[in-house]
């Protein structure tokens, strides 16, 4: 049996303003800033800007 699902979705598979997109999108901006926090947080370096979308 198939899955009719890619395995790794990128946000090329779905139209602009499609929901699958837009939640791929504000995970990815969530995501993103939630990495930043933790490289600031693990090598203190406060010139690194937090980047909020």
């Amino acid at each position: 049996m198939t899955s009719r699902w890619r395995p790794n979705p990128i946000l090329a598979d779905h139209e602009v303003g499609h929901p699958v997109r837009v939640a791929q999108e504000e995970f990815n901006d969530a995501y993103r800033t939630l990495l930043y926090l933790l490289e600031d947080a693990f090598t203190g370096d406060q010139a690194v800007p937090v980047r909020h979308p």
